[in-house]
């Protein structure tokens, strides 16, 4: 049984939790908003947290943006996804943002669009260079933000610094998750699966 000082801690942590989450929620709709997407914060997730359109820029089209954000409040993330929600991430077209705002400093993200999930996941998850590590039927995916500005996910040797705030790297709903992105490619290095270009250029839609 919790005692009563223990439960008000676990309430307070929990709605901190909840400020926290939402925080990140609005800063990502917020820079999108910065780049010209017209986004939104959904009232309720269902596994999208925010919806973002943009006019193409070869037709009047609107290009449709589903993004999920995953915020916290320190520089290490341990994020726990069941396997089907990953790749329910990837066949939806779901961007993955994931936001490091710590009480001190910036808030900064690192964007996994689904054509880059797709790669980190396509050696299979118990592949020794596989960024994300397979438990049972859960799949752990292990961010790390660095004073300079760097990320790496799951250690040193997956940096993953080029997405750091590169909002507009998020791909719309119709976008095709077997092609690579332009920006990555499959690296040669030993215990890495990824490498990406310096600065990465995405051609808009």
């Amino acid at each position: 049984m919790l005692h009563v000082k223990q439960l008000n801690s676990k309430i307070t942590q929990g709605r901190e939790n909840l400020f926290v989450g939402a925080a990140g929620e609005h800063w990502v709709a917020a820079c999108l908003l910065r780049r010209g997407f017209n986004a939104n914060v959904l009232p309720v997730d269902t596994g999208v947290d925010l919806l973002a359109t943009k006019k193409s820029r070869y037709s009047d089209d609107m290009m449709l943006y589903k993004i999920q954000v995953k915020t916290t409040a320190g520089l290490r993330a341990i994020i726990r996804f069941e396997k089907s929600k990953i790749d329910n991430l990837i066949q939806s077209r779901v961007n993955l943002v994931l936001v490091s705002w710590p009480s001190i400093g910036e808030p900064r993200c690192a964007v996994f669009s689904p054509r880059l999930l797709q790669m980190m996941t396509s050696g299979g998850f118990n592949d020794t260079n596989a960024p994300l590590r397979a438990t049972g039927d859960f799949i752990n995916m292990t961010v790390k933000f660095t004073d300079e500005g760097g990320v790496f996910v799951r250690n040193q040797m997956n940096p993953y610094t080029p997405v750091v705030n590169r909002l507009d790297l998020i791909e719309p709903v119709d976008c095709d998750v077997y092609s690579l992105p332009d920006y990555a490619m499959w690296s040669d290095i030993e215990g890495r699966l990824i490498d990406f270009d310096d600065e990465p250029h995405v051609e808009e839609a």
